[in-house]
């Protein structure tokens, strides 16, 4: 058992969930009523010499829907998956090989409304040491690790503020190395380090 597990999964268990969202909080309100494709992601956590890191995914630039973007192996609900952890495990698998086996799921995070329409379930997971990346390399160009320490740390976390069809909003963003981190992804990763931050000594 890795040595975080317990405090994530207990600190997911004990809390009350909510909902999080990349729109701004007038455009959210007015779409309550709206009909979200559901999706999962896997959030998969991976213990490096003694350091936390959390695996992402670079999106193939042949892919229709945001080509080049940073994110998390996940993808839409089908209704074999049955549950949302098995739609998260199913995706990491098809996208970047990484097998059940590999895998220990510590909870799920709050869901996430985006902007184009998605309900996204984090899973969070712990993943062993010894997975070795398998690139579907029609979805994902590059597999690639962020230590947790650096996400956590607010001096990395950026806001940005812009405007889309008249309206003012704002996301955050990471920078590690030459990729950018925001969006949904970038929100994600802030709801998380945000609940576990007291806990987790990174």
């Amino acid at each position: 058992m890795f040595k975080y597990d317990l405090i994530i999964k207990n600190v997911l268990a004990s809390r009350h969930s909510k909902n999080i969202s990349d729109l701004i909080s007038d455009k959210l309100n007015k779409a309550v009523n709206k009909k979200y494709v559901s999706a999962a992601i896997l959030f998969p956590l991976i213990e490096r010499k003694n350091n936390i890191n959390v695996i992402l995914t670079k999106r193939s630039e042949f892919m229709s829907d945001h080509p080049g973007q940073v994110c998390f192996p996940g993808g839409k609900y089908d209704s074999k998956d049955k549950t949302m952890e098995n739609c998260a495990k199913r995706e990491a698998m098809e996208e970047i090989g990484l097998n059940s086996d590999y895998i220990r799921v510590l909870g799920e995070l709050d869901k996430c409304f985006t902007g184009t329409g998605f309900k996204i379930t984090p899973i969070i997971a712990a993943v062993s040491s010894n997975y070795i990346p398998q690139i579907d390399k029609s979805e994902v160009s590059e597999v690639f690790e962020v230590p947790l320490k650096f996400l956590i740390n607010y001096k990395n976390r950026h806001i940005v503020h812009s405007k889309y069809e008249g309206i003012k909003y704002s996301f955050y963003e990471y920078y590690w190395k030459n990729k950018k981190i925001w969006g949904s992804t970038a929100k994600i990763i802030v709801n998380f380090c945000d609940i576990v931050k007291k806990d987790l000594n990174v």
